[in-house]
């Protein structure tokens, strides 16, 4: 077992192993540790378990690089170092009967120890069974590429941040599912594969949830994926917590009118196709309006299945969603979303409202960021919220890089196919805030506006 909480990447290194017996004073006195791997054997005392920081912290305090930890009895080795403590060296544990090999070597001769490490974890295995009946005499599954998907995932996040994420196996009979939330540092590019069986049918019908945590202190605050079911196969790819960042997007929203009656779900956080959070935390502010004909009919909290009932008659509605987190995420700091359609009681039983939203295409790095002091580009596209693409009549996009103090206009220029091109010019440092107008042909129409919507050095 191996463990350690620096942040930045080993590298590969050989290392002269050193024993130091039980690592008291007297045992490091006349020791040269200084860039030197030390071996120490465990001391089986009452709750020695917690004392490992302290261990690891004296062969670092005597000039150690690394430490290996070897258990002075039978069986494995299993021990606990808190975060909050952390090391400053990598560590490992060996079993009483693996340390033996290694003492011997030392005895022998001088010994160096090769060590390899990387950052993070590159691949996560989601691994779920399902078969008919009882437990099978043979329990196991190869998991391959061939029958797994596997999901480039790419968290985005400022460095030194850490983020949680769960991704639980649903199978069709459970209602209530318990998970722990695994934390990891951020900016992470990883794959993820997940688990579609070769053995039952029935794994077909697992579904699998995804959320992440963005903010550590407070797991309330959480981006979620939809339910989605993996084919064999499969090779897929998302991005999380990626700029723009605005209420979510019409894969993961509501907006159906039925007869008279108007329903709108609208997350106040999205930051890719599916993926929606609440704001659940009072600390976080968001505010809701629902206009009929420049008339206030609604005010509420947040959207989420908020029906009301409107004219029988043509009318043109608004619909606005402010936001303003807590300093918990550094991006959207606050947003402004108005969205203006026209509506009357539909012929069918039930139709989508003809919201317009905006989809951003902006290249940053995996901290959100973009090159400071130059002429810079974005894609911008819009969908209705029936996905389809509207008849777009016009564009204008500004920006602001003093948190939205003073605007000035961007150049929008039309792209292939049916999107844009902004051009503007980023400043040497700090941030930029975009605000986007959009309306096509159907009296549909877009005003958003996002403070801090990306990055900048």
């Amino acid at each position: 077992m191996a463990w350690s909480s620096i942040g930045s990447e080993y590298g590969a290194s050989t290392l002269q192993a050193v024993d130091v017996g039980m690592a008291r004073p007297e045992d490091l006195a006349g020791k040269d540790l200084n860039g030197q791997i030390a071996v120490r054997t465990r001391e089986s005392t009452p709750f020695s378990c917690t004392k490992s920081a302290e261990l690891i912290a004296a062969v670092t305090d005597a000039g150690a690089k690394a430490v290996i930890l070897v258990n002075d009895g039978p069986g494995p080795f299993a021990t606990q170092v808190s975060r909050v403590t952390g090391t400053a060296i990598p560590a490992w544990s060996l079993t009483q009967d693996e340390g033996a090999v290694l003492f011997g070597r030392m005895a022998d001769s001088p010994t160096r120890i090769n060590l390899q490490g990387i950052t993070g974890v590159p691949q996560v295995y989601n691994i779920a069974m399902m078969v008919p009946g009882g437990i099978p005499a043979d329990p196991t599954d190869a998991v391959t590429a061939e029958n797994s998907t596997v999901m480039k995932s790419h968290y985005r996040s400022t460095k030194g941040i850490r983020i949680g994420d769960v991704d639980s196996a649903i199978r069709p009979i459970e209602g209530v599912v318990f998970d722990v939330v695994n934390f990891f540092d951020a900016p992470l590019d990883r794959e993820e594969w997940y688990s579609t069986g070769s053995r039952s049918p029935m794994m077909k019908d697992i579904r699998w949830w995804h959320r992440i945590n963005p903010d550590r202190s407070d797991i309330s605050r959480t981006v979620r994926d939809g339910l989605r079911t993996y084919q064999p196969g499969e090779q897929r790819e998302q991005t999380w917590l990626g700029a723009a960042n605005g209420p979510a997007g019409p894969e993961a929203s509501q907006a159906v009118r039925e007869g008279d009656n108007v329903t709108l779900t609208i997350p106040e956080m999205g930051d890719s196709r599916g993926h929606a959070g609440f704001f659940e935390n009072d600390a976080d502010k968001r505010t809701a309006r629902i206009y009929q004909d420049g008339k206030l009919i609604k005010e509420a909290l947040r959207l989420l299945q908020t029906t009301l009932p409107v004219s029988p008659d043509p009318a043109t509605y608004r619909v606005t969603l402010d936001t303003q987190p807590a300093a918990w995420f550094p991006l959207s700091t606050k947003t402004s979303t108005a969205w203006t359609f026209k509506s009357s009681r539909p012929a069918s039983d039930k139709e989508s409202l003809a919201l317009l939203w905006p989809k951003y295409g902006l290249d940053l790095d995996a901290e959100n960021t973009a090159r400071g002091g130059r002429t810079d580009h974005f894609d911008l596209g819009f969908a209705l919220q029936t996905g389809t693409t509207p008849d777009i009549r016009g564009v204008e996009v500004t920006m602001s890089t003093d948190d939205g103090d003073t605007w000035h206009p961007a150049k929008v220029k039309s792209a292939k196919g049916d999107s844009y091109k902004v051009t503007l010019r980023n400043p040497d440092s700090g941030y930029v805030s975009l605000r986007v107008k959009a309306w096509d042909a159907n009296g549909s129409k877009i005003e958003q506006t996002l403070i801090r919507a990306y990055a900048v050095r």
